[in-house]
């Protein structure tokens, strides 16, 4: 009798990367640093030293582990996603990499620079004409607000994956100062589908939704989104990019005369008021 031989896999170096975006960035401003480590085996991953953010100040951080088996073969990946907010200071600050400890190694990342810079002095941003894949953001209703009405501001990555494989990155946060804003994107972000546009199949990724009102009557900006990408398969070759969205404006329209006194003009909607008791008896 002759034993089969299990399959013997060669032991890989596991994948790591950082990366910040962007690079450039306005006193105060947000940038997302990621950690990204795949490795093609079952060894445990765990981050042993923090990044060094020096006079960035951490607002935020997302870990994201996953694990998978395909043709007898496990891979585990790992992604730590911090919001940062830059220091007030211009200058060219430097954040040191973390330590990754991947089963009984460890690796170190290279250390990267962003440059902090006034408002006025932020370069303009790159525009991207591949029309594989664009960033598009969608206001509705589509027509001009009165003050203080709801609207849905959704910020969406178009992809076509027939010819071209991309990975989003965490984006840039919008200001939407205009707005009064609640953040829905836990209830829509990540849920891919494919929708027809045009003659092509394309796949939509949601981003950001806001539901959002207008503060005042005048005009109010839609800031743009910027989304890194990491272009090509997780194990194989990549190259990485930046994406961007148009900002616009839109006219928002004071309220119409004939209001009652103390009326608040934010006050805009369809309200329903209900009023219980839980008993119409009581103890003296």
């Amino acid at each position: 009798m002759v034993a089969a031989a299990s399959p013997v896999y060669a032991q890989q170096e596991p994948q790591i990367a950082v990366n910040v975006e962007p690079r450039v960035i306005h006193a105060g401003g947000r940038v997302t640093y990621t950690i990204e480590i795949s490795t093609q085996n079952n060894l445990q991953i765990n981050t042993e030293r923090e990044p060094g953010f020096g006079d960035f100040q951490v607002v935020g951080r997302m870990t994201a582990p996953q694990f998978m088996i395909r043709n007898n073969q496990a891979s585990r990946q790992l992604t730590i996603t911090y919001t940062l907010a830059a220091p007030r200071k211009p200058g060219t600050y430097r954040i040191e990499p973390p330590i990754i400890q991947v089963g009984q190694s460890r690796y170190t990342p290279v250390s990267l620079d962003v440059k902090v810079v006034n408002q006025n002095d932020l370069p303009a941003p790159e525009q991207r004409t591949d029309h594989h894949f664009y960033l598009d953001v969608q206001v509705s209703p589509d027509r001009p607000p009165y003050v203080g009405e709801q609207i849905l501001i959704s910020y969406d990555l178009f992809v076509d994956t027939r010819r071209i494989q991309v990975r989003p990155r965490p984006p840039s946060e919008p200001a939407l100062d205009a707005f009064w804003l609640e953040d829905i994107s836990s209830q829509t972000s990540g849920r891919r589908k494919t929708v027809s546009v045009g003659s092509r199949l394309l796949e939509q990724t949601p981003l950001r939704t806001f539901i959002a009102f207008p503060l005042n009557a005048g005009t109010a900006t839609i800031d743009a989104m910027t989304i890194p990408l990491v272009r090509g398969s997780f194990f194989g070759p990549t190259s990485e990019l930046s994406l961007s969205s148009d900002d616009f404006t839109i006219e928002v329209k004071p309220l119409p005369d004939g209001a009652p006194a103390g009326f608040h003009p934010r006050n805009i909607g369809q309200w329903d008021f209900h009023g219980a008791m839980s008993s119409r008896h009581a103890k003296v």
